[in-house]
């Protein structure tokens, strides 16, 4: 299977400094050319979660083809 553009994305909360100490959220997104193959897994990319702490989200893909 062979995809022009790819995407995936997601929505990350980011802690404010603000008085109230809320939060906001921060989209994050992967967007490639792929083309996987029937019971294949591919790492599709790597999202950051929180840059400063070093915490990542690794996106891994699988198709199967009936």
């Amino acid at each position: 299977m062979s995809v022009r553009s790819f995407r995936f994305g997601v929505k990350v909360p980011v802690s404010t400094m603000s008085a109230a100490g809320g939060l906001s959220y921060q989209d994050e997104s992967i967007t490639t050319p792929l083309t996987v193959y029937d019971g294949q897994k591919q790492v599709i990319g790597k999202v950051k979660l929180r840059p400063t702490s070093g915490d990542d989200m690794f996106v891994v893909l699988t198709s199967h083809v009936k």
